[in-house]
């Protein structure tokens, strides 16, 4: 008998201490937890924020962001110049006199720029390229890498990077007439790779294989291989986009307009390819596609970027810029805007 009273004792003893514990963890120990966790998150909050402290200037042309939206880059009174968007401190890109910027492009996946400049005070102008790099302010001229302009009014159109397969794509020529497209690999040997009447140009992103547009037979090529992006009953085609996994948009055009698109690796038979209807024909500069293959449709008119696969719409404000990285900047009042795709 005194053996049981002994070990109720000890339960009731071990039990008291359980409760006393429990207790003090609940309202000391785990109290900043506790708060924490039954916070209330609110997911309807606006998604677009204002870049503080930094206007752009009014006669700015080429405003771009890098991909990671930290910096800002506009040619004004032909000088480059770089905002900082975190600190509002502004940058120029030095050049030498005579020199001209003829085209400059962000990175893919760094805070850095590639950048053709047109040597003008030459018998033979040149465009020849350097790399700036914004958080060591160091601008890296390539040397002996040139190419000699067949025209002095021609230009660099369009620029194609990739950091994988280090090949830079350059399309030089004029609006409406022959362009040339060049390829600059890692040792900075320069060939011509494309001539003709040249429309939009993309590079793959694992492989070293460009695309682009012969507007004059209305095909999709792959330059240097015997090789056509072909729609079966599809006669008129346009170069979209080429996501992370080289997946190949294309567009079937109907009076200028986007009416389908259709997706699919070059190693595929495109009969297999994906096939997105669009509910409404799009002009192409309003078609974007993500690195993850997400197409986004912009409507200026309502400012809204809507995801055709899940019919979501996102607003933003003021005049659209571009899209990277699922953020759409914008423009409004010479204020920069970000806005979150939902």
């Amino acid at each position: 008998m005194k053996s049981i009273k002994k070990y109720v004792v000890w339960i009731m003893l071990s039990l008291f201490l359980q409760m006393s514990m429990y207790f003090y963890l609940d309202k000391y120990f785990f109290v900043n937890e506790t708060v924490f966790t039954s916070k209330k998150i609110d997911n309807t909050q606006n998604t677009t924020k204002l870049i503080e402290n930094t206007k752009i200037p009014e006669k700015s042309e080429d405003l771009t962001l890098s991909y990671d939206g930290k910096y800002a880059s506009y040619i004004e009174a032909g000088k480059l110049k770089i905002i900082n968007l975190q600190t509002a401190e502004e940058e120029v890109i030095p050049f030498a006199q005579g020199v001209n910027i003829s085209f400059y492009k962000w990175l893919p996946d760094r805070d850095r720029m590639f950048i053709a400049e047109k040597e003008v005070d030459k018998d033979s102008p040149i465009i020849k390229f350097s790399y700036y790099d914004v958080k060591t302010n160091d601008n890296t001229q390539l040397s002996n890498v040139f190419i000699n302009l067949n025209d002095a009014n021609d230009e660099v159109e369009n620029m194609e990077l990739s950091t994988l397969t280090n090949v830079i794509y350059i399309k030089i020529g004029q609006k409406g007439y022959i362009s040339s497209v060049y390829r600059i690999n890692v040792m900075g040997s320069i060939e011509e790779v494309a001539s003709g009447f040249i429309g939009n140009i993309k590079i793959m992103t694992t492989v070293d294989k460009m695309l682009y547009e012969d507007i004059s037979d209305s095909q999709i090529k792959v330059a240097g291989l015997d090789q056509t992006v072909n729609i079966r009953g599809v006669a008129n085609l346009a170069l979209i986009s080429i996501d992370n996994e080289d997946n190949v948009y294309v567009g079937q055009v109907e009076q200028n307009k986007i009416v389908k698109i259709f997706s699919g690796t070059l190693d595929e038979n495109t009969d297999s390819w994906k096939i997105t209807v669009l509910k409404n024909p799009v002009e192409r500069k309003n078609l974007f596609v993500s690195l993850e293959g997400r197409i986004y449709v912009n409507d200026s008119l309502s400012r809204t970027v809507k995801d055709i696969t899940s019919n979501q719409e996102t607003s933003y404000k003021g005049s659209f810029l571009e899209i990277d990285n699922n953020i759409i900047s914008s423009i409004k009042n010479n204020l920069l805007f970000e806005t979150t795709i939902k």
